[in-house]
């Protein structure tokens, strides 16, 4: 396939497995805020968005969804980069390997003190438990990362 111009929200509780994720369509876990696709620009690698206040936002008007800030795959062979705005992929400019660095500090920075702030919060054992998986769910990404050389 190639590039995509649309992404179809396809609202779930669970994330589907790998194999079935659909080009074209953008599943979205309000429960584990997260969403999931194919990357846009046909490659068929899967790009993962966790929704916090580190890292991307969703929004949702009338079934029309964007995602913020952009997303920039810089570990995929693509580096492609776009933006979700309202279903539609608006194509964003390719980054330099110096301007990607920069970003990739600066959105470290970014979740270590977001998991700083969470970590020092009061937590309720659902929270914990929520905290846990999360963790869960970076380390298993960490661990797949390392395992195809990223």
């Amino acid at each position: 396939m190639g590039r995509a111009n649309t992404l179809k929200p396809v609202y779930v509780q669970y994330i589907p497995p790998a194999d079935t994720i659909k080009e074209g369509e953008l599943y979205i876990s309000l429960e584990f805020h997260t969403a999931v696709h194919k990357c846009c620009c046909g490659c068929g690698k899967e790009v993962v968005t966790p929704f916090n206040p580190a890292q991307w936002r969703l929004l949702d008007k009338g079934g029309k969804v964007s995602i913020c800030p952009s997303i920039g795959n810089w570990s995929y062979p693509c580096q492609s980069h776009y933006f979700i705005k309202n279903n539609q992929i608006v194509w964003a400019e390719a980054y330099t390997a110096a301007s990607i660095r920069r970003v990739q500090a600066n959105d470290r920075r970014a979740l270590d003190n977001y998991i700083t702030s969470k970590n020092s919060a009061p937590q309720s054992s659902s929270g914990l438990t929520q905290r846990f998986f999360a963790l869960l769910r970076a380390f298993a990404k960490a661990i797949e990362g390392f395992f195809k050389g990223k």
